[in-house]
């Protein structure tokens, strides 16, 4: 089992109310040090994979807010953005290609069934309002980690 499959497993086995969730937290920290930042790991180097961001988002949001880590909240953020981002345009790709393949009316391809294409360009039809939501969240980030300083 691949570093990132095994941390993924640990991140799905872990919640806030169980009895053992200060030691799984621990565990999925520890795991993290030695397989996913250790200067060896091939995926040192790499987007932080979606699961590993929401753990990490999760545990400066729950269960109480953690001021002092705002600045790694941006940092995660900006991660989400970048996946918000490229998800969109592979989204966008794929009506793309499903149009041209329409137009070709070639049986030899899989195309989208009707209810995913209008899905993805819901996507693309929501892009400003979730940007709007970005900006404002980030803006919001900061005005915390500026007021905290502050004080």
């Amino acid at each position: 089992m691949d570093s990132l499959s095994k941390l993924r497993d640990l991140i799905a086995g872990v919640g806030n109310t169980d009895k053992n969730s200060r030691h799984n937290h621990k565990e999925i920290y520890r795991y993290i040090e030695r397989e996913v930042l250790s200067p060896k790991s091939p995926v040192i180097k790499q987007v932080p994979p979606l699961e590993v961001v929401t753990y990490a988002i999760n545990n400066i949001l729950h269960p109480t807010f953690i001021t002092r880590r705002l600045p790694h909240l941006l940092d995660l953020l900006a991660t989400v953005e970048f996946y918000r981002k490229r998800t969109l345009a592979s989204s966008h790709e794929a009506t793309i290609w499903n149009e041209y393949y329409e137009v070709q009316d070639e049986n030899t391809f899989y195309r989208l069934s009707k209810e995913d294409e209008a899905y993805l360009k819901g996507l693309e039809f929501d892009n400003n309002s979730m940007r709007t939501i970005y900006i404002t969240l980030i803006a919001e980030c900061c005005r915390l980690v500026s007021r905290s300083d502050a004080s």
